[in-house]
């Protein structure tokens, strides 16, 4: 067997290999299709999580300095601002009543 070519999409790969003796081809995957997860969108993700903690370290490590606390419930906490924003999804497909379910996205 022999590799013929690879197909790659992000960090996906398919190697196609060819046979000399029965010439037949084969595919093989870096990864298994339909598995519920994708690597290229998990990485993504583990990027930005990370990303937006190292962030958050930031904004708390100037809060301490700068002394900025805020009281709550008897405890002195960093005080950072957040940036907020939302959405409200419309059902489509000719119904005319919002979805029951939502989206917000926090900016540090």
């Amino acid at each position: 067997m022999r590799i013929v070519k690879e197909v790659t999409f992000g960090l996906n790969s398919s190697l196609h290999f060819y046979c000399d003796n029965c010439e037949k081809t084969c595919v093989i995957n870096s990864e298994p299709h339909n598995v519920g997860k994708d690597i290229n969108k998990e990485i993504v993700w583990g990027c930005l999580s990370t990303a937006m903690c190292a962030a958050g370290e930031e904004e708390k490590r100037l809060a301490i300095e700068n002394n900025q606390f805020i009281e709550i419930s008897g405890n002195r906490v960093p005080y950072i601002s957040v940036i907020v924003d939302g959405a409200w999804s419309k059902r489509s497909y000719g119904h005319g009543y919002n979805a029951s379910s939502g989206v917000v996205s926090k900016y540090r």
